[in-house]
């Protein structure tokens, strides 16, 4: 469910996340083979996404938190519902929310977590790419465009999330 820029943002071999799975080992490994990474280079990405992983982690369980435990269970079943690869579109995502019944007090919570995950996946971007050779930079960035045209080409699959992040 992630392109290589998802692979930067999430530690190898973790998953979970607000969405739970995810291969990120595999995306990494993937990453790895098609901008041809050295040993030293892969490492090296591991490393950044290692030392990211907790606070990553932290903050998609606290915008978890933000929900009550009724709208986390109606979430759930959202996904649990939906056809394998099926995605909501924006519109019938915000409908959704809409009939979440978020409280304005969640509604900022949730914008001031995106907000952070979004800077903090810019600050791993930066890194990762200060790593990569301007060969590689350019095939990354031609990747995510190519991903983005296939999500709708906002990156975000085309939908807004209601406070979910990718």
């Amino acid at each position: 469910s992630l392109s290589f820029a998802g692979a930067a943002t999430a530690a190898p071999g973790g998953g979970g996340g607000p969405r739970g799975g995810g291969n990120h080992e595999k995306t990494f490994e993937k990453m790895q083979a098609e901008l041809g990474l050295t040993p030293d280079q892969a490492s090296r990405i591991k490393a950044i996404m290692e030392s990211n992983k907790d606070e990553m982690k932290q903050l998609h369980e606290q915008m978890k938190s933000t929900y009550t435990p009724e709208q986390q269970a109606q979430m759930k079943s959202w996904r649990e519902n939906r056809s394998e690869g099926q995605r909501p579109s924006r519109e019938e995502m915000k409908a959704k929310m809409d009939g979440l019944g978020l409280s304005e007090g969640q509604r900022q919570q949730l914008k001031s977590y995106r907000e952070q995950i979004k800077s903090k996946r810019e600050s791993i971007q930066s890194q990762i790419q200060a790593v990569l050779t301007p060969e590689q930079q350019a095939k990354m960035e031609a990747k995510k465009a190519e991903f983005r045209g296939k999500r709708g080409g906002t990156g975000k699959g085309g939908r807004d999330r209601g406070g979910r992040t990718e």
